[in-house]
């Protein structure tokens, strides 16, 4: 697997820290990666990915009953019998991330976690509902939906949706829509019958970016979103769907 060599300012030292590796060994730009691969990897979550980014760094992880329970940002501890004050506190979007303080929390947010905390909120199936608003958290869902259509049938040879015959995407969406209300955790808490019925009138409207008649491709994804990460985001939300990535 070719893991593609990405980083952000800042996130080496603490994730070094938590994964026990040698700094004389240590490779910084490849932290970003560690950071994701960690964190779905405590959840017991998508481990096949964790795996390969871990392989293709030369490491192993440690087991999840290794992992303390530190601050992200200061590395404070967490005693072992903490009071309520001493408890530290879970990040409300992505429900991994710890913090002993607001101030940590906001500190981080700055620094990383902006951009780490969508990539752990998939690990923790929490993703859709960090998302702002209901009618973005659907416009994901069905970027998703339309970018595993594209890379099925460009990289598995399995053509459906839109390049399916006969070529009907809606029926095709329906069922990406079927699939994913029956994965615990995937869809948002506010997501209903009338919810799901509005999602998928937004799909087949032609005046909307996000339309399952329209192809999609990475760089489609990564120019409308103005985030490099975002198509690595939603493919790993359509494997959550579908149950298994494109290999």
């Amino acid at each position: 697997m070719a893991v593609v060599r990405k980083s952000w300012p800042g996130q080496g030292d603490d994730s070094a820290r938590e994964l026990k590796l040698d700094p004389n060994t240590y490779k910084p730009h490849f932290a970003y990666y560690v950071i994701i691969s960690w964190s779905l990897y405590k959840t017991s979550r998508m481990s096949n990915f964790q795996e390969r980014i871990a392989a293709e760094l030369g490491f192993s992880l440690p087991k999840p009953e290794e992992a303390k329970r530190v601050c992200r940002h200061c590395n404070k501890r967490e005693p072992e019998n903490p009071t309520a004050e001493q408890k530290l506190k879970v990040c409300s979007r992505c429900r991994d991330a710890l913090y002993c303080s607001r101030e940590c929390q906001s500190a981080d947010w700055k620094q990383r976690h902006k951009f780490q905390c969508p990539i752990e909120a998939l690990g923790t199936n929490t993703y859709l509902d960090t998302v702002p608003t209901q009618e973005e958290a659907m416009n994901r869902l069905i970027d998703a939906y339309r970018l595993r259509v594209e890379d099925d049938c460009m990289y598995r040879g399995e053509c459906h949706g839109l390049y399916g015959e006969p070529r009907n995407p809606v029926l095709d969406f329906r069922s990406f829509l079927n699939l994913a209300q029956n994965k615990t955790g995937v869809l948002p808490k506010w997501w209903n019958a009338e919810k799901r019925r509005i999602c998928e009138e937004r799909a087949v409207d032609k005046t909307k970016w996000s339309c399952i008649h329209y192809t999609v491709e990475k760089p489609d994804i990564q120019e409308h979103y103005n985030d490099n990460m975002m198509p690595m985001t939603l493919r790993m939300l359509a494997e959550q769907v579908y149950g298994h990535g494109m290999e």
